[in-house]
C-alpha cells in the first residue's frame, strides 16, 4: 500500500515538472527514506521524509493538496509563479547578503550524525556540532538545511556562517536563564539548584540548546550563580540545565542521570548528548568524551 502511495506521489510531481529521487537520507539523530525534489534547473534539492508524506495520505489529505504543499516549499517556485520569464534558476535568496538575514543554528550530536555532517557545514564544540539553517517563508514557514552545495553557491566559508548566525541569534534569540522553581516549585531543601537555559522564550522557541555556542554563555551563567562554576546537563536540543558545581554533586552521578533520562524520557530525535559539561571563566569542557 505504501509503495502504491509513493508511486502516486512521484508520478504526480513529475507530471508537474518536478524532478524526483528516492534514497536513504541522513536526518538529525537517525536515517530515513527521503524524497528529494528539484524545480527545473534550480541548484538546490529539497528533501522530505517519505514516511511523513505517506502519513498525510493515510490521514485523508488529498493527493493534489499534498503535491501543492510539497511544491510550495521548493526554492524558486514562488518566484517562477510571479514572473513571466521561463527561467528556472530562481533562488529563494540569490545572494548571501539576503540569506544571512535568515540564518539560524541548531545543536546536534556528533556521534549520532556522522554521515549527515559530512554533507553540511558545521562547527564543533566537544561532542556537539552546530549546523545551519535558512528560514524560508513560502505558504508555510520552514527551515532549509544549509548544505555544502548551498555554501558553495553563496561562496562563503564556515567561519562566515558561524559569525553571522551567532550574531543574529544573540540579537533575535537572547539567552534566557530561569530557575527551575519558576516552572516546578520545589519544596525540598536538599534538591539541587537548577536553572533552565534556552534561546528566547522557552514556551515557543525550539532548538534552544544553540546558546552553548554563544560567546558570553559561561559569563552570563556565572553571573546568575554569583560567580560560581557550574555543570551543564544537556536535557535536549531545545534547552540545557545548569547547576552550580560544588562538593555535594559527584560528576559521575550527573553523567548517569543524563544518560538515564535521555534513554527513558527524551525523544531520540531530540537527544543532544549523554555528556555533561563543566563551565567556568575558561569556557566549557566535557566530563567525558563519547565521540
Amino acid at each position: 500500500m505504501k509503495k502504491t502511495k509513493i508511486i502516486d506521489i512521484v508520478q504526480a510531481l513529475e507530471t508537474r515538472g518536478i524532478k524526483t529521487g528516492i534514497g536513504k537520507g541522513n536526518g538529525i539523530n537517525g536515517d530515513y527514506i527521503e524524497l528529494t525534489l528539484r524545480a527545473g534547473n534550480s541548484p538546490v534539492t529539497t528533501s522530505f521524509d517519505i514516511e511523513s508524506v505517506c502519513r498525510d495520505m493515510e490521514n485523508g489529505k488529498m493527493l493534489d493538496d499534498i503535491i501543492d504543499s510539497l511544491i510550495s516549499c521548493l526554492p524558486g517556485e514562488t518566484e517562477r509563479k510571479n514572473k513571466t520569464s521561463q527561467s528556472s534558476d530562481a533562488f529563494f535568496y540569490e545572494s548571501y547578503e539576503e540569506a544571512r538575514k535568515q540564518l539560524t543554528m541548531k545543536a546536534i550530536s556528533i556521534k549520532r550524525n556522522r554521515d549527515l555532517l559530512k554533507k553540511i557545514p558545521h562547527f564543533d564544540m566537544e561532542d556537539i556540532a552546530f549546523i545551519f539553517y535558512l528560514t524560508v517563508e513560502t505558504n508555510n514557514e520552514f527551515f532549509m538545511l544549509t548544505d555544502n552545495k548551498l555554501m558553495k553557491h553563496y561562496n562563503v566559508e564556515v567561519e562566515t556562517l558561524k559569525r553571522d548566525a551567532i550574531s543574529l541569534a544573540l540579537y533575535e534569540r537572547p539567552l534566557q536563564i530561569n530557575s527551575m522553581n519558576d516552572f516546578f516549585p520545589i519544596v525540598d531543601d536538599e534538591a539541587p539548584e537548577l536553572y533552565v537555559c534556552t534561546a528566547g522564550r522557552l514556551d515557543d522557541q525550539p532548538n534552544g540548546a544553540l546558546v552553548l555556542a554563544y560567546p558570553d554563555f559561561c559569563k552570563r551563567v556565572m553571573d546568575k550563580l554569583g560567580g560560581r562554576p557550574f555543570y551543564v546537563l544537556p536535557s535536549s536540543i531545545h534547552e540545557v540545565l545548569v547547576t552550580p558545581a560544588d562538593d555535594k554533586i559527584m560528576p559521575h552521578m550527573l553523567l548517569e542521570m543524563v544518560k538515564s533520562v535521555n534513554s527513558e524520557q527524551v525523544d531520540p530525535k531530540e537527544r543532544l548528548t549523554d555528556n555533561v559539561y563543566y563551565g567556568d571563566e575558561n569556557g566549557l569542557r566535557g566530563l567525558y568524551n563519547e565521540i
